[in-house]
């Protein structure tokens, strides 16, 4: 996969990308070779068959969040969806601070298995695909991680048939980040051939993300310093959505019975409880907003990419003229115009 690692180090929580690298090159429609620093011969026939250097990816990666930042700001929600815990006074209903709600649970990470190995595939194969056991059925709850890593990779398609995952992964997506380095693909001693195996790993980690409703919300009491107490109260709830577009839970005293059953009951305490913790997924994704990503990251000052083609109309001023927050371009005003309809409003107002 194309990483960048210019934010790992970072201290906190980095938030999810809307548009990663690997997506970023399925919507320009690069060579995938290339854009992972290999060559392919046959890359020669795309209008960008140029090579792409680490130091590109990381500028790329870059601009991307920022660009993904502007909008942020301006539609007031996640562009990606994020696992978010917060905590609010005790109120039925509570409207959550970001929109567009997708679940409420407990982020849960299971191994399925680790250090699944693929190396006879990587001489003859574009693709690899590998298989595993699975218990559930959800395809979008398995991930491809780098060997002990939590970064992640990014499969072509997955899909479970009974007890099996199918897994399939672009082979140029697996090079070993050990390579994530500037060379001169022009040195013969230096050029990484797509269809040389040692520039690939040979195993990755496959693991299973969910978000298990039961943990999803707590209610919360301070500790009591009249009864001695030294901790707080904590009572599980049920998440009822009221609207998933504008974040509105009622959350009731409930305790978890069954994969989907509830036995609701009364407040620990005879008093209403002094907070409520939720644990959710929220943010929007889509194609046409991802592309909006991607044309509004080709508009920062420090774009250096090296595939023109990619930006080159992004970045002429835009025909209407209008001097838009994200500036005047292209990419920028057409970026604007989308954003200032995504706009979450409140009875009649505008989010600033």
């Amino acid at each position: 996969m194309a990483r960048s690692d210019i934010f790992q180090d970072v201290v906190g929580d980095i938030l999810p990308i809307s548009v990663s690298l690997d997506r970023y090159q399925e919507l320009m429609r690069l060579p995938i070779a290339a854009f992972n620093g290999l060559l392919k011969p046959a890359d020669g026939s795309y209008d960008c068959p140029t090579i792409w250097q680490q130091t590109d990816l990381d500028q790329l990666y870059e601009n991307l969040r920022l660009a993904q930042e502007q909008r942020e700001v301006e539609v007031g929600f996640y562009l990606a969806p994020t696992y978010i815990i917060e905590e609010y006074p005790y109120s039925n209903p509570i409207i959550l601070k970001k929109k567009h709600l997708q679940l409420i649970g407990l982020e849960t990470v299971t191994d399925i298995e680790l250090g699944v190995d693929f190396s006879a595939q990587l001489l003859a194969n574009d693709n690899i695909t590998i298989t595993v056991t699975v218990d559930f059925t959800d395809a979008s709850q398995i991930h491809v991680f780098y060997p002990d890593e939590d970064v992640e990779i990014t499969p072509k398609s997955k899909s479970i048939s009974g007890i099996i995952a199918t897994i399939v992964i672009p082979k140029a997506r697996l090079v070993d980040p050990i390579y994530n380095i500037n060379y001169n693909p022009s040195d013969s001693d230096e050029l990484r051939l797509y269809e040389d195996t040692q520039w690939y790993l040979t195993t990755v980690d496959v693991k299973r993300i969910h978000y298990a409703e039961n943990g999803g919300i707590d209610l919360v009491w301070d500790p009591d310093p009249c009864l001695n107490e030294s901790s707080e109260t904590v009572q599980t709830a049920k998440g009822l959505i009221d609207n998933y577009r504008l974040g509105i839970v009622n959350a009731f005293p409930a305790v978890f019975t069954s994969e989907t059953a509830w036995t609701y009951g009364r407040f620990t305490k005879f008093r209403i409880p002094d907070r409520i913790r939720i644990r959710y997924v929220s943010g929007m994704v889509d194609a046409r907003g991802q592309m909006l990503t991607a044309r509004l990251s080709h508009t920062q000052p420090n774009n250096l990419s090296p595939c023109e083609i990619c930006w080159r109309d992004d970045v002429v001023p835009h025909p209407s003229k209008l001097n838009t927050p994200y500036g005047i371009t292209k990419a920028a005003v057409d970026a604007w115009i989308a954003d200032s309809r995504y706009r979450i409003g409140h009875g009649g107002m505008v989010k600033a």
